[in-house]
């Protein structure tokens, strides 16, 4: 008797709760942005932004998508370097490079010596193709698998930044202070 009951109360309950996850489930739908492009216009409509600003509420969507933008191009401008040119360069020279161009120029001193103490971290070449492959049989094949590898992911990468970077600046979004 009692354990039937604590179990069909169990089974109401979760039933209950699962009904209700898919109430708020389709509530979300209705009021809340599903897409990218969506989610800024929102942010935009509710004023959250004043078009041309150069400076983005803190904390949005916007200015978290344009920080994750600038540390992806950071990051897609070390990786096209590594596969680039001299195949011999250190690495560190590399991502230094990237650095400079991407992310320095938002960057307040103290943050920008904190990245060149870290930058000077940077594995050898020959270690960081290791651990990309570290199955790989010999040297060259390990090279020729990860650098294939690195220029198929630097093409998707750089295609999907550009999409986001297009959608920012049609909405012309982008924040100009420094962190």
């Amino acid at each position: 008797g009692a354990q039937q009951g604590a179990q069909q109360g169990a089974q109401q309950g979760a039933q209950q709760g699962a009904q209700q996850g898919a109430d708020d489930a389709q509530a979300s739908e209705e009021h809340e942005p599903c897409a990218l492009r969506m989610l800024l216009e929102a942010e935009c409509a509710s004023g959250l932004h004043t078009r041309g600003s150069r400076v983005l509420c803190d904390p949005s969507a916007a200015l978290s998508l344009v920080w994750l933008c600038r540390s992806m191009r950071f990051a897609l401008a070390t990786l096209a370097g590594i596969i680039a040119g001299d195949r011999t360069a250190p690495l560190v020279g590399i991502a230094r490079a990237a650095y400079k161009a991407e992310l320095e120029p938002h960057q307040t001193f103290w943050l920008k010596q904190t990245f060149r103490a870290g930058l000077s971290a940077m594995p050898s070449r020959n270690d960081f193709l290791g651990r990309l492959a570290p199955f790989a049989t010999d040297r060259a094949t390990r090279d020729a698998t990860c650098y294939a590898d690195l220029e198929a992911y630097v093409e998707l990468l750089s295609r999907a930044l550009d999409a986001v970077a297009s959608i920012l600046a049609s909405l012309d979004l982008d924040d100009q202070r420094k962190a």
